[in-house]
C-alpha cells in the first residue's frame, strides 16, 4: 500500500498524483495531521505489536511506501472554545497531535519514503545545504549569517552594496482579508543598512548575483528536470530580487533546459550526499555564465513547470510510487 502524507484538503502537488494512483488502480491511502485528531478518521494504535490500524489495516505490515507532502496541517479548530485558557488548550492539543505524528514517523521508518525521512528533515536547514552543495563542487553565493550592525556593514561594503537577505527558513503565509503575505527575499540596501540597530534578530545576508535567468529543477531519484524562467529583470519592482514576483508577468515564460552534463552531475552528486531522493532545485545562470546554487526544497512545488514544459511529473511521481510499492512488505 501507498501512503500519502498531505494536506487534508486540496494540494496542488499531491492531487494530481492521486489522480494518476486511481488511473493506475493503485492501493494507496491519505492521510492529514487534522485526521490524526479527527473522531471521524477511524485508527487505533496497538502499542505492544507496534502499529497502527486504519481502517482495520495494518500500516506496520502493508505499507510499503511513504510519500511526505506538507503534512501538517493547522491544528484542530475546536470550535466553539472560548475563554482565558483557550490558546493553552489549543497548543496542548496542537502537542498531543504531534506525538501521534512521531509515533506515526517511527512505525513507518524503515519504509520506502519520498523524499527520505531523515533527510527531508535535515534538509529543513538551508546553510547545511550551502555548505553541502560547496563541497559538492557547486557554486554559492557567498553568505553571512549576523546579528550585528558592524559585522552587516563589513559585508555589504566587501561586495559593493550588491547584498540580498533572505529568511533562514520557509516563511509561511500571513492572512489577513481576501489578501496573503509571505516574505521574499529583497536587495538589502544603504538604507536597510542604517536603519538597523547595534544588535538584532540573526538576519542571513547574501551577494547579490545579476541574472541572465533563473533555473527550478525537479529532481526524482537521478533524474533532472531543468525549466528556465525567463523575465524582463529591467521591468522587475524596485528592490526586486525573487523572481517569484515575476511570475504573474506577461514577459515571463518558462521552457525546458537542457543542463550541462558537468553540471547535471554536481547536482545528482549533491542531492545523493544530502540524502535526498527528491526535490526541487533553484539555481542562477549568473550574467557571466556560472551556475549559482540557491537552495533545494525537498518537497517544493513543481506542478506550474510541469505543466509549461509539458514533463508530466505528477504521472511520473505517481508511477515511481506503484512502482516502490510492494504489497504486504514488512518491517
Amino acid at each position: 500500500m501507498i501512503l500519502i502524507l498531505s494536506h487534508q484538503h486540496y494540494e496542488q502537488g499531491a492531487d494530481p498524483v492521486v489522480e494518476w494512483l486511481l488511473a493506475g488502480g493503485a492501493d494507496f491511502r491519505k492521510l492529514s495531521s487534522a485526521d490524526l485528531a479527527s473522531p471521524a478518521c477511524h485508527w487505533n494504535i496497538d502499542v505492544e505489536r507496534g502499529d497502527i490500524e486504519l481502517d482495520g489495516r495494518s500500516l506496520r505490515d502493508e505499507v510499503s511506501v511513504v510519500w511526505y507532502r506538507r503534512f501538517h496541517d493547522a491544528a484542530p479548530g475546536l470550535p466553539g472554545l472560548a475563554g482565558p485558557h483557550a490558546p493553552q488548550l489549543r497548543a496542548e492539543v496542537r502537542r498531543e497531535t504531534a506525538t501521534l505524528a512521531q509515533y506515526l514517523f517511527q512505525v513507518l521508518r524503515h519504509k520506502v519514503w519520498l523524499p527520505e525521512q531523515q533527510a527531508r528533515t535535515q534538509a529543513n536547514n538551508k546553510l547545511h545545504l550551502l555548505h553541502l552543495a560547496h563541497q559538492c563542487g557547486l557554486r554559492v553565493p557567498a553568505s553571512k549569517v549576523t546579528k550585528t550592525r558592524a559585522v552587516a556593514t563589513q559585508f555589504y561594503l566587501a561586495h559593493g552594496g550588491a547584498v540580498v537577505s533572505k529568511p533562514l527558513d520557509f516563511c509561511g503565509y500571513y492572512v489577513q482579508d481576501d489578501a496573503a503575505y509571505t516574505a521574499y527575499t529583497v536587495r538589502f540596501d544603504a538604507e536597510k543598512l542604517k536603519a538597523l540597530p547595534a544588535r538584532f534578530f540573526p538576519l542571513l545576508l547574501q551577494e547579490a548575483i545579476s541574472p541572465r535567468y533563473e533555473l527550478r529543477i525537479f529532481y526524482l531519484d537521478g533524474a533532472c528536470y531543468a525549466t528556465a524562467i525567463l523575465g524582463n529583470y529591467e521591468a522587475a519592482p524596485a528592490g526586486f530580487a525573487d523572481v517569484k514576483l515575476l511570475f504573474g508577468n506577461q514577459q515571463t515564460h518558462m521552457v525546458p533546459y537542457d543542463l550541462p552534463d558537468n553540471l547535471r552531475l554536481r547536482l545528482v552528486a549533491f542531492m545523493q550526499q544530502a540524502g535526498l531522493n527528491t526535490g526541487s532545485i533553484d539555481l542562477i545562470r549568473a550574467a557571466n555564465g556560472d551556475y549559482v546554487f540557491l537552495e533545494v526544497n525537498p518537497i517544493g512545488q513543481y506542478l506550474e513547470p510541469s505543466n509549461r514544459c509539458q514533463f508530466h511529473l505528477e504521472e511520473k511521481i505517481a508511477r515511481w510510487l506503484m512502482r516502490h510499492d510492494q504489497p504486504h512488505a514488512h518491517a
